[in-house]
């Protein structure tokens, strides 16, 4: 649910921030509809465990491409970043500021007892629903 929550909330700064409206591919990634594909912008992963002491965490890492790389062409074909699907330079302090107010949200909702995680769900869906019940293939 962590990782469901962060993807959201990308996805919303991403957009207040830029303009770039993103939809969520699988559970972790951020993507754009460019030449007939999503190309990926943004990826969040996270890890849960517990420590020595018995206590539990998780940690999130959030990675967003705000301008362009030096990308291999094999990478270039699946992926972009914000400033060439936006057309301008992103402010990243900005941006970075929207990410960690909407993290910071969504996290509030997943512990909200009162619906807070169906909601969560919903907002999800409603971002992912170009991929759900699509086939899924790799190499």
């Amino acid at each position: 649910m962590l990782t469901l929550a962060c993807g959201v909330a990308v996805a919303e700064a991403v957009e207040v921030a830029t303009g770039v409206a993103l939809a969520l591919k699988w559970p972790n990634d951020a993507c754009v509809w460019r030449d007939d594909r999503w190309l990926k912008v943004a990826g969040i992963l996270t890890e849960a465990g517990s420590s020595a002491n018995g206590r539990h965490y998780a940690v999130v890492g959030v990675g967003v491409n705000v301008g362009p790389g030096a990308h291999q062409s094999a990478v270039q074909r699946r992926a972009t970043d914000l400033k060439t699907a936006c057309g301008r330079d992103v402010d990243r302090a900005s941006l970075l500021t929207q990410c960690l107010a909407a993290v910071e949200n969504r996290y509030r909702q997943l512990q909200d007892s009162s619906g807070g995680r169906q909601r969560l769900l919903d907002a999800w869906r409603e971002r992912a629903s170009a991929t759900l019940g699509r086939a899924v293939e790799w190499d």
